[in-house]
């Protein structure tokens, strides 16, 4: 029976930045199930145990997220159960069936108090709904869930989404001026680089080099930067000329959701398990603008 049913992966939220980039990475290697809110409600316990029943896939891995940071704080209990209950459903579900979870978390489970880059074990400390909200998805899953990866990434970048990356371009073009925050650093992470380093853990599955058991992983594009020193090379790879970037506080904002001032991710653990680093953001994010143009 479980030669039967490996090889199939489920993704929910598959119509998102992130999903659709794993959907296109695994297309080649993998039989897929895509599933969208469409097809598959993950705050709709009933339907989460019919599909996940059914299809009784080798792994599932969870993209689908409430990720609007301020949003969050306007709507917690929508966050709460897209998030957390969300979560929730599909771990249980997977509890049934014997299959691996891989649920994509967040460096905003941190509060940012650090000096350096998050390592796995490092305590943890949300400061907004958002963070706590997922930080509860991965409390779910590990009580539920034998095989499961808890995979934490930041600043995700890619098609499917106007982000950070941008804004920063349209305010470019109507402003010879842009205000930055400068107090807030991470690492920007490009959704196709995650992408494949997801598919690089599941090759080390598949052959046997690896077993999920309650797994958790770092996984970023490499080294961090400011908000501001972010949009500078946003600029400059884009080839606009003419504007100033003036630094500001993160609190002059005033954001609807605090914000961890620091959560750069340690990759540590993931390079030493795959023998793969993870390309610098700026190489990712140069690719990402120059794909955007074509």
């Amino acid at each position: 029976m479980v030669e039967k049913i490996k090889g199939k992966i489920l993704v929910t939220g598959a119509d998102g930045m992130l999903g659709s980039a794993v959907v296109k990475e695994l297309a080649d290697a993998f039989p897929l199930i895509v599933s969208t809110i469409k097809d598959l409600d993950i705050t709709d316990e009933k339907k989460v145990n019919q599909v996940i029943a059914d299809y009784k896939p080798w792994i599932i891995i969870h993209t689908a997220a409430f990720t609007d940071v301020d949003g969050c704080e306007d709507a917690p209990e929508l966050a709460y159960k897209v998030n957390a209950l969300g979560a929730k459903n599909i771990a249980f579900a997977l509890s049934q069936t014997g299959s691996t979870l891989i649920y994509i978390s967040t460096d905003y489970i941190f509060d940012g108090s650090k000096d350096r880059p998050y390592r796995e074990d490092d305590e943890v400390n949300p400061i907004s709904v958002y963070g706590k909200t997922k930080l509860e998805g991965e409390r779910f899953v590990a009580s539920l869930v034998n095989n499961f990866i808890i995979i934490r990434s930041s600043w995700l970048f890619g098609k499917g989404k106007l982000g950070f990356v941008e804004k920063i371009i349209e305010q470019a073009k109507t402003k010879k001026t842009i205000s930055v925050v400068a107090d807030k650093s991470g690492s920007p992470t490009y959704v196709n680089d995650l992408a494949k380093a997801i598919l690089n853990i599941i090759f080390l599955m598949e052959k046997g080099g690896f077993s999920p058991k309650k797994s958790v992983f770092h996984i970023t594009n490499s080294g961090f930067c400011s908000w501001i020193e972010y949009a500078k090379k946003i600029i400059e790879f884009s080839g606009i000329e003419g504007i100033t970037l003036k630094p500001v506080n993160c609190d002059e904002f005033k954001f609807k959701a605090r914000r961890p001032r620091f959560s750069a991710l340690d990759n540590s653990r993931y390079n030493k398990l795959t023998g793969k680093s993870m390309r610098p953001w700026q190489d990712a994010l140069k690719e990402y603008l120059q794909c955007t143009k074509n």
